[in-house]
C-alpha cells in the first residue's frame, strides 16, 4: 500500500486526506456508499475529478458531533 507523505504528495492527492476506497476499507462498507456520502455531506471534496474526504469531518459524521473548531 503507497502511503503518500506531504513532501512527495502526487500532484492530485491532498495530504492527510482519504479516498472512497480508504474511508470504505476502514469503516466496512461498500465505496460506493462512501461516495453517495461524500455527494451528500460536506465530507471533502473532489480535486483534479477525484474524492478527497477530511477524516475529521468524516469522524464528525459518523459519531454526530462537529469537528473541532466548529460550533453549532
Amino acid at each position: 500500500m503507497h502511503t503518500a507523505h506531504p513532501e512527495h504528495a502526487e500532484p492530485d492527492e491532498q495530504p492527510g486526506h482519504l479516498t472512497p476506497t480508504e474511508v470504505a476499507s476502514r469503516l466496512g462498507v461498500d465505496p460506493s456508499t462512501v461516495r453517495r456520502w461524500a455527494k451528500r455531506l460536506p465530507l471533502g471534496g473532489k480535486l483534479v475529478g477525484r474524492w478527497r474526504l477530511d477524516p475529521d469531518l468524516i469522524a464528525a459524521a459518523i459519531t454526530g458531533t462537529p469537528p473541532a473548531g466548529v460550533t453549532r
